[in-house]
């Protein structure tokens, strides 16, 4: 729910900006759908595994998983951002032929590999500390990630200082980055170690 909020909020700040930045920001949202669905699938794989093995007293395991997951997951994701900015014309002129949205684009696609590198860990993540029996932190960092970095910096990067969609993307690109890092931060201080969703 925090999550649609937020991204109503952001979209809200587009809008302001014109019909091109608008559509520009609704064909690159579908290719970054192409590029995190395949880290949704693993990640909701690990998910499983990584619940089975703490169900199976199998800790130290589990800590490899999460990792090689995480590693995957990038890998796939940043690869394939990495290649629709490379082809971000050829891609994009299946939706437009409009050179104004087909520049903002390309910018928006090299800033789209970070947010990438962001988003990949963030799923993995979330779904591995769920599994591992913390909820509480995924939420509580998913919120005020979004309410306290992605919302503000998009209005003062893309609305207050002008950088228009180049500058909310970098705000969603950090924010994505930075809950990423408390995440790996997280799992590697092994406190979700006390976490149970049931006992034996």
């Amino acid at each position: 729910l925090s999550y649609q909020l937020s991204q109503t909020t952001i979209m809200k700040m587009v809008n302001i900006l014109g019909l091109a930045v608008i559509n520009t920001k609704v064909y690159v949202s579908v290719i970054a759908m192409l590029c995190y669905v395949y880290t949704i699938a693993l990640a909701n794989a690990s998910q499983v595994i990584v619940g089975y093995l703490m169900g199976a007293k199998r800790q130290a395991e589990v800590t490899n998983r999460v990792w090689n997951s995480m590693l995957l997951a990038i890998a796939i994701s940043v690869g394939l951002a990495t290649f629709f900015y490379s082809t971000s014309d050829i891609v994009l002129s299946v939706f437009t032929k409009d050179p104004e949205i087909l520049s903002l684009a390309h910018n928006i696609l090299l800033v789209e590999i970070f947010l990438e590198l962001g988003r990949a860990v963030n799923i993995v993540m979330v779904g591995c500390l769920q599994a591992a029996g913390d909820i509480r932190t995924p939420m509580l960092v998913g919120i005020f990630g979004m309410w306290l970095c992605a919302v503000p910096l998009s209005y003062l990067f893309g609305i207050y200082w002008g950088w228009g969609l180049v500058g909310i993307w970098v705000a969603m690109a950090a924010d994505e980055i930075l809950r990423g890092l408390l995440f790996v931060y997280r799992w590697y201080s092994g406190k979700w170690k006390n976490r149970r969703l049931i006992e034996a």
